[in-house]
């Protein structure tokens, strides 16, 4: 049931930013109509007043209408340039409802383009354009929310766990460097088969301390991606769960989602939990994410540690790291 009020409202909100999107582009389409008749008035002498057009006088009006609509429709494609520059190209940074809008708004220039055109007589009507611009653009909006969200293969949708959709491969710290995964300063091991909590395998993390004195490593989409390429967006997130436990109930650790912003492509979202004190029995945890945004999640989850709060080190395990609804 849940389910269904969210792709409800879903649906319905494509469809209120696909009319809004119309409405603006009939709006900058009557606009440009007006400011190049404007511009045409003042640069054409009207002529005096004679008797019925001879064949020049007629080539002369044809002329000018044709320039009247040669300058609207070099505006216009203008502007359907710049809004598939910021709606396809990502030229701006805006969330995928505007962006959804903006294409909209865009289809609907060039519609009013092709239908100017063809001078179709319904479109002649005052009533029927205030009647067709928002209920096309409704039924626009939505189909341009469904495409985009079929042409995402990085989507995903919660529950959703990390395990084959995040790689552990941002190594952080002490493990930066000729640090690789196996080797100390730190020893990952997603294959851990002993005492783990209700899965066959947990993931056992071993860290000593080493010149930078803190250490960490992401989850990531693609494998050791820090912002050069686009992550996964996770629809429906609205906390993430897992379990901890430490091998001697003393160990210190931070965890968080998000957080990756130095290159192209960014998280959405940047939520920490910590520094938490491990308990030598299973434990779960979560991340409250109910306001966050998850359209672009380069890093699912992260854990960090400090030799100040483990001077000798410290060894802990995890598991069941998911998002949730």
């Amino acid at each position: 049931m849940d389910e269904r009020i969210v792709m409800m409202s879903d649906t319905v909100m494509a469809a209120l930013i696909g009319a809004t999107g119309a409405v603006a582009a009939a709006f900058m389409a009557a606009t440009a109509q007006i400011v190049v008749a404007c511009v045409n008035k003042r640069t054409i002498k009207t002529p005096e007043p004679q008797l019925p057009a001879a064949p020049k006088d007629q080539r002369r009006e044809n002329q000018d209408k044709g320039m009247h609509g040669g300058g609207v429709g070099i505006f216009l494609a203008i502007v359907v340039i710049l809004l598939l520059a910021v709606g396809v190209f990502g030229f701006v940074r805006l969330n995928d409802e505007i962006k959804n809008g903006v294409l909209v708004a865009a289809a609907t220039i060039i519609a009013a383009l092709i239908l100017r055109r063809k001078e179709l007589k319904f479109m002649k009507r005052t009533k029927s354009v205030f009647l067709v611009i928002p209920v096309a653009g409704a039924l626009l909006g939505i189909g341009v929310a469904k495409a985009r969200q079929a042409l995402e293969p990085t989507s995903l949708t919660a529950p959703v766990c990390i395990s084959n959709n995040y790689y552990p491969s941002g190594y952080m710290g002490d493990a930066e460097g000729e640090n690789k995964k196996g080797t100390d300063p730190i020893d990952l091991n997603d294959q851990w088969t002993q005492n783990c909590h209700s899965d066959p395998t947990c993931i056992k993390i071993v860290y000593h301390p080493f010149s930078n004195k803190w250490a960490g490593v992401y989850w990531q989409y693609p494998d050791s991606n820090w912002g050069d390429e686009a992550g996964r967006k996770i629809v429906g997130a609205k906390k993430l769960v897992f379990w901890a436990r430490g091998e001697h109930g003393v160990e210190l650790v931070s965890f968080k989602v998000g957080g990756i912003n130095k290159k192209k492509y960014r998280d959405s979202l940047d939520r920490s939990l910590g520094p938490l004190k491990l308990t030598t029995d299973w434990k779960q945890y979560q991340i409250d994410l109910s306001d966050a945004d998850t359209s672009s999640v380069i890093g699912a989850f992260a854990w960090s540690a400090s030799a100040k709060g483990n001077p000798d080190g410290l060894t802990f395990y995890l598991e069941g790291i998911c998002f949730s609804k």
